[in-house]
């Protein structure tokens, strides 16, 4: 029962997200850095393999295909992580706001080592 709790929180997690690249796209082209173009298509193109990687997940099939996708991705927004530590602005609430980016990279790798967890869960290749 608790590996398709966290199958189905890890699928709602990233279905969500590339939805969001959509309703708000602002928000991602925004914190994209600098020197990579084609900032508003790199959005979409995140958006729709975030749901499929969350929509793959979900059938042992596919699964592996899934964990590989999703973690290949997680990967590349390291770059945008990394950025926007190094480029980060000074402001009045540095301290927090550079506590809040190092967090984020902690929860980037938090997110990879459970999206790949799906693979040991599954490993007996149970059918849902």
């Amino acid at each position: 029962m608790k590996k398709y709790i966290n199958l189905y929180l890890i699928s709602i997690l990233f279905i969500y997200a590339g939805v969001a690249h959509f309703t708000n796209p602002q928000f991602y082209i925004k914190i994209i850095p600098s020197f990579i173009p084609f900032k508003q298509f790199l959005v979409d193109l995140s958006g729709v393999l975030e749901i499929i990687g969350g929509l793959l997940i979900l059938f042992n099939q596919t699964r592996k295909t899934g964990v590989y996708l999703l973690v290949g991705l997680l990967v590349l927004f390291f770059v945008v992580h990394f950025d926007m530590l190094f480029t980060f602005q000074v402001s009045e609430n540095m301290l927090l706001n550079k506590s809040l980016l190092l967090m984020r990279i902690i929860i980037q790798f938090i997110l990879i080592y459970w999206v790949i967890s799906l693979l040991k869960l599954f490993s007996n290749k149970d059918n849902i």
